[in-house]
């Protein structure tokens, strides 16, 4: 998984002149969400706390009611065993818990 920052080469131009300096800048990367291992949405985020961004997404888009409907979160493995980083799956219970509504 990348950084939540790059550093990039930038050139800054002063009073006719130019200078070669580095700066640390956002990175950005997509994110794609599955639910029960079909695709849902793909969205575009800095790097990190992927899975609260997935469960926010969830809860506001009207995928889930409760929080507690959320089983698990997860990356997925791709085909040759390695971990992708930007496709989550979310493992959901439809029904509410005993006791919970």
């Amino acid at each position: 998984m990348a950084g939540a920052t790059a550093k990039r080469r930038l050139i800054r131009i002063e009073d006719h002149t130019q200078q070669v300096r580095f700066d640390n800048i956002a990175s950005e990367e997509p994110l794609e969400i599955r639910v029960d291992g079909v695709a849902l949405a793909v969205t575009m985020r800095t790097p990190g706390n992927d899975f609260e961004l997935a469960a926010g997404f969830l809860l506001t888009e009207g995928v889930v009611e409760k929080p507690e409907q959320i089983r698990a979160l997860r990356y997925c493995v791709g085909e040759d065993e390695t971990q992708e980083f930007n496709v989550l799956n979310a493992d959901l219970s439809r029904r509410p818990r005993p006791g919970r509504g």
